[in-house]
């Protein structure tokens, strides 16, 4: 009896495992910064995941739900968009929130096109946003993969500020949670991290 309960439960998570999707247009941002005056911003949020580089998983990927034995499956954004694209809606909610007018702009590493952007715009500062790991995998559990880079440049593209977090950890949630409950966790975990990174003092002093 208890083989067939563990088969009926391995069964039923293979079930749920596949097609999942995450929102992570969803994340509360209450970003600890203030503008001091009428500022605009440049906003890129750039995927530089290896993975999706590579081509083997989609710009849409956030992570893997795993089956009752184990078999991972792919998790992509709530959306159907790019998940750097949810992550700018979620950004830039939270900017604007806090008192500045953002540009959201297409990922783009060449600085010269970021300068120009600004230019055409009337911003006084460029934020870049390098997404190099995002991914969270799920079973009993959920490890979250974490690797992003902040920076704040100035209208001529020069380095002002910038902050970084890297982390491999375990989250709440899991196979035994709903999958909105585990898009929640996902969301807010992006949430709290960014917030850690604009919480750095000098990331603070170049955006008043």
């Amino acid at each position: 009896m208890k083989n067939i309960l563990i088969l009926i439960c391995a069964v039923y998570l293979t079930g749920c495992a596949g097609g999942q999707t995450y929102n992570y247009q969803m994340s509360s941002m209450d970003i600890p910064v203030k503008a001091s005056e009428q500022r605009t911003l440049i906003l890129a949020v750039e995927d530089r995941r290896p993975y999706v580089l590579s081509g083997d998983k989609e710009p849409s990927f956030v992570g893997l739900q795993r089956g009752g034995f184990g078999e991972p499956w792919d998790v992509t954004t709530d959306s159907g968009k790019p998940l750097t694209e949810d992550m700018s809606v979620a950004i830039v909610k939270g900017l604007e929130d806090a008192g500045y007018t953002v540009v959201n702009v297409p990922a783009n590493n060449d600085k010269v096109f970021l300068v120009k952007a600004a230019s055409k715009n009337n911003a006084s500062r460029i934020v870049i946003l390098k997404v190099r790991d995002w991914k969270s995998d799920v079973f009993m559990g959920v490890t979250l993969h974490a690797n992003l880079q902040l920076k704040v440049l100035d209208a001529e593209g020069k380095l002002l500020a910038g902050s970084s977090i890297e982390a491999m950890e375990k989250i709440a949630g899991g196979s035994w949670a709903t999958e909105d409950d585990n898009s929640r966790a996902l969301a807010d975990e992006f949430s709290r991290r960014v917030r850690i990174l604009f919480n750095e003092d000098e990331v603070r002093r170049a955006l008043q």
